[in-house]
């Protein structure tokens, strides 16, 4: 599986300004990309007050089975424009999976996605 770190335009402003990021990739096992809005807190809010969820993502796709084969299906739902360098490596990760299989694991590959 891949991971990048992408800076998000998302902001909440309650009750403390705060930003967010992506992390995101090809994820080898589940046959999809995926990524996975974090909230990014500022020294403004304190630590202490934090519970476990604020550290869940607030938003998160590609958890299926072959759910999101192309790149641009992901950056639809993100809402947000990768930089080229980004959507490269990206698309060689996926691509490089999709080499690595034998007509026999393609084949296999089909037949689970298509059963999910």
């Amino acid at each position: 599986m891949s991971r990048y770190t992408l800076a998000a335009g998302w902001q909440d402003q309650d009750p403390w300004p705060s930003g967010a990021h992506w992390e995101l990739g090809w994820d080898d096992e589940l046959v999809t990309f995926w990524a996975r809005l974090y909230e990014d807190y500022g020294p403004a809010e304190p630590e202490e007050e934090l519970l476990p969820s604020d550290r869940d993502p607030i938003s998160s796709h590609g958890e299926r089975p072959g759910e999101l084969l192309e790149l641009d299906q992901l950056t639809t739902l993100m809402e947000e424009d990768l930089p080229g360098d980004l959507v490269a490596e990206l698309t060689a990760d996926r691509d490089r999976y999709l080499a690595s299989l034998s007509r026999e694991q393609s084949r296999e590959l089909v037949e689970r996605l298509a059963a999910s």
